[in-house]
């Protein structure tokens, strides 16, 4: 009885052997013997032998190709191995991951309402401040903007709108 690989080793067979008896290798060749001096010819010619050598001798083995076919496997083997392996981690249901949408959706309309607040609040600052310049007296009075106690607000309000725009 063939192995459970067999068949798929069969057909990988196959399809090297039809493609290197594929007519448009063998129309590549147009010279026999295979002129060294014509591209196409060589490319041809390598081709063929690159797939054929890939096989094996004996055509009753077509079932059984050479370590070429063995590493296509192994690496199918190994693709296989991860894919089941990624397959059994534990997803997220639908009703967490929905859960998980409408939580960053709800902060998301939070942080667009706060920045739209925070630009409204910028925009009567802006115009309220005073661009006139700080002086203060001897008692750290702000006699610039007439008003008391260092720093004024007026200068905290510039700096912090020429904070903001850099």
């Amino acid at each position: 009885m063939p192995s459970p690989g067999s068949d798929y080793r069969r057909r990988i067979a196959e399809a090297i052997r039809a493609a290197a008896d594929c007519p448009i290798v063998a129309e590549w060749i147009c010279c026999d013997p295979v002129n060294p001096d014509h591209d196409l010819c060589v490319k041809g010619d390598i081709a063929r032998q690159m797939l054929r050598a890939v096989l094996a001798d004996d055509e009753e083995k077509l079932y059984l190709p050479s370590g070429i076919v063995d590493a296509v496997l192994a690496v199918r083997d190994e693709e296989l191995e991860r894919a089941v392996a990624h397959d059994r981690q534990p997803y997220p249901t639908q009703w967490a991951y929905n859960q998980a949408c409408a939580a960053l959706e709800k902060h998301r309309a939070r942080a667009d309402q706060a920045e739209a607040e925070r630009d409204t609040w910028r925009d009567l600052v802006r115009e309220l401040v005073d661009d006139g310049p700080c002086e203060y007296d001897h008692h750290d009075q702000c006699q610039g903007h007439s008003l008391d106690s260092r720093p004024c607000p007026h200068g905290r309000a510039k700096e912090l709108l020429a904070k903001e725009e850099s």
